[in-house]
């Protein structure tokens, strides 16, 4: 849809408020439109511009930090990542706490790939990491799309996960329970953030004194699944 499509929607519709879910929800002339219409957004999960509607997203540092303390956990030291957009706000606090858990532990090493969240990209850097002379024996994916991706690269080159290498994405996507086997990932209350962001715009003209632009920290779940397990020395 063109902004000037949206426009002439927003004109016809008179909407008294609005739910944007990714990648609806970083793109900035869809926040103008909305801003100069005078509707009140909020957006679930963004990575830009935190300060524009009513933000609901989850501490992506603490979340990514908790996913590499598993992995080093199971006894992995040999550890691959797959980054995604440096632009996007969220992605930099997932590699942020990622990188620093890993490089907290003497003999851990990490090799970096650049992503962009597509399942293609995904399958070529998870080629690109599993073809290195001493490949990773786990990697982590910032989403589960290229986490997908990632595992049917090694299915490609018959390595067994998790037998040979362990895999986690993030999102809590459905991709991540359509795969054999199902992925590891960092899941978000989806239906929770959909129900407050909902309730919050019915009740927003009652909340006298609660500014709207504003950031809710949601929880988050660090699902362990069939694509972890220990690694083989």
């Amino acid at each position: 849809m063109s902004g000037e499509m949206l426009r002439r929607f927003l004109d016809l519709v008179k909407l008294d408020g609005v739910i944007l879910v990714p990648p609806l929800c970083d793109i900035a002339w869809v926040l103008d439109l909305l801003d100069n219409a005078a509707i009140p957004f909020a957006r679930i999960n963004p990575g830009l511009d935190l300060d524009r509607g009513l933000c609901f997203v989850i501490d992506n540092n603490k979340a990514a930090h908790d996913v590499g303390e598993a992995i080093l956990e199971m006894g992995h030291r040999r550890i691959g990542f797959i980054d995604g957009p440096e632009s996007h706000t969220a992605q930099r606090e997932r590699k942020i706490g990622f990188l620093d858990i890993i490089g907290s532990v003497a003999g851990a090493s990490v090799e970096v790939r650049q992503g962009d969240f597509l399942f293609a990209s995904g399958f070529e850097m998870g080629h690109e990491l599993l073809a290195l002379p001493k490949r990773p024996t786990a990697i982590f994916a910032a989403n589960d799309e290229m986490a997908a991706g990632v595992l049917a690269a090694a299915i490609e080159r018959g390595i067994d996960v998790p037998g040979q290498l362990s895999l986690v994405g993030f999102g809590g996507l459905a991709v991540s329970t359509h795969t054999w086997p199902r992925i590891a990932t960092v899941r978000q209350s989806t239906i929770e953030i959909a129900r407050l962001a909902g309730n919050s715009l019915i009740e927003r003209d009652t909340r006298d004194g609660v500014a709207w632009d504003r950031v809710v920290t949601m929880p988050y779940e660090l699902v362990t699944r069939q694509s972890m397990a220990p690694a083989v020395r």
